[in-house]
């Protein structure tokens, strides 16, 4: 009841101020029309102002645009709230109009105004399949300099080819509450184990490639890690505009089921994907990705695809204690071999066999027909090792 009465309140506040401001936002509306502004609604303070959310609302929808019109000098980008990356979103707004709440007056009349003229988007609502264009936006020569400037501080990392690496740290999720002083669910149940994925990328040094750790609000790996093929930027050298430059020099990103994975797209970056813990969601073209598999301990064994599809936020730490269920992480056998995978797709030596096509035949095949966000299906494929040692899970 208290439900209801909140939403009839909020609705009638709604009305008044519609009202109240028709002769500002009226004409607004008409001068929005009549000029062919493209207008995009996103919502992150309501979402979230993670660079994942960011990205999921805009670039689908900048992407479409370019593509139709072949600028974006008409679109106008309406948000509740800033991006987590300062950097990144500055960098859009060198292509696009942005108008937010906390630095624009003009902002509440606009958002009348959105009522019933723009397009909202959200996570919930966009697909990942984003259309496929060149990078929306460019470093300028300042940028570049100061980027290679880094690059050559620190020549004996980046004299060879690098891939980039960050993973979900329950760290970064408390600072991040204490910072925009939200209360998010952590899920602690999806987190994986860094030091796997050092393992996994031990081989790297060896062969020649450097790997670099990427993240924010992290402490320090274990010294004995370090070493000029390892650097750890992350709790070093970390900022927003260092972010999106070395991914954009990295031969390519591997995800352990963070956000930072959407700059790599935004900049048309291949990524590995590992520990996945929503299969529903299914990455972008070109890349590659591995899925924390579910063990259902009541009967001491593994879910398969179709169960897991079937059951609902099983990622999140109450339902897992609720129906005794758990996450099994990525081995660092399985993101070595994921990242060997890409890593040879990139230089054009993988070879692929009719076993591997039939197994991702029968894979997409269940995703199409028992998950309830197809949309989120962004035209990628799984790793091919993970599928031939997981035949029995696609039931």
């Amino acid at each position: 009841m208290v439900f209801f009465g909140k939403k009839l309140y909020r609705s009638l506040i709604s009305i008044t101020q519609i009202l109240f401001f028709s002769p500002l936002w009226i004409p607004l509306l008409i001068w929005l029309q009549k000029n062919k502004k493209f207008l995009i609604i996103a919502d992150l303070e309501r979402h979230g102002q993670n660079i994942s959310n960011f990205v999921t609302f805009i670039e689908p929808e900048l992407r479409k645009q370019k593509l139709l019109c072949g600028k974006l000098t008409e679109v106008i980008i309406l948000m509740s709230a800033d991006c987590d990356n300062v950097y990144l979103q500055m960098r859009y707004a060198r292509e696009v109009a942005f108008v937010t709440k906390k630095t624009s007056k003009g902002y509440p009349i606009l958002k009348i105004a959105s009522l019933f003229y723009g397009n909202k988007v959200s996570p919930s609502t966009q697909t990942i399949r984003f259309p496929i264009c060149s990078s929306l936006t460019r470093f300028t020569s300042v940028e570049c300099s100061t980027g290679r400037a880094f690059l050559s501080a620190h020549e004996r990392t980046f004299s060879r080819s690098f891939l980039c690496y960050a993973v979900r740290n329950r760290i970064y999720y408390e600072n991040w509450n204490k910072v925009y002083s939200k209360q998010i669910k952590i899920n602690l149940n999806r987190d994986p184990s860094e030091a796997t994925y050092l393992d996994a990328f031990a081989n790297y040094s060896k062969d020649g490639m450097s790997v670099v750790r990427m993240g924010k609000f992290l402490e320090p790996v274990a010294p004995k890690i370090r070493s000029d093929t390892f650097f750890d930027y992350a709790s070093e050298f970390r900022s927003d505009f260092l972010d999106v430059f070395l991914i954009t020099r990295c031969k390519f990103f591997v995800n352990g089921a963070t956000g930072l994975f959407s700059i790599a797209q935004a900049l048309n970056k291949r990524v590995a994907h590992c520990d996945l813990y929503d299969i529903r969601m299914l990455c972008a073209q070109n890349d590659l990705q591995i899925f924390q598999r579910l063990w259902l301990h009541e009967e001491s064994r593994y879910a398969t695809i179709s169960e897991m599809l079937r059951i609902h936020n099983y990622s999140k730490d109450t339902v897992q204690s609720r129906i005794n269920i758990e996450l099994v992480k990525s081995t660092s056998l399985e993101i070595a071999n994921v990242v060997d995978e890409m890593n040879a797709r990139i230089d054009g030596t993988w070879v692929e066999t009719k076993e591997d096509i039939e197994l991702q035949r029968r894979y997409q095949e269940l995703i199409v027909k028992h998950s309830d966000k197809p949309e989120w299906n962004g035209g990628g494929r799984i790793g091919a090792q993970f599928l031939r040692d997981n035949q029995d899970l696609l039931r």
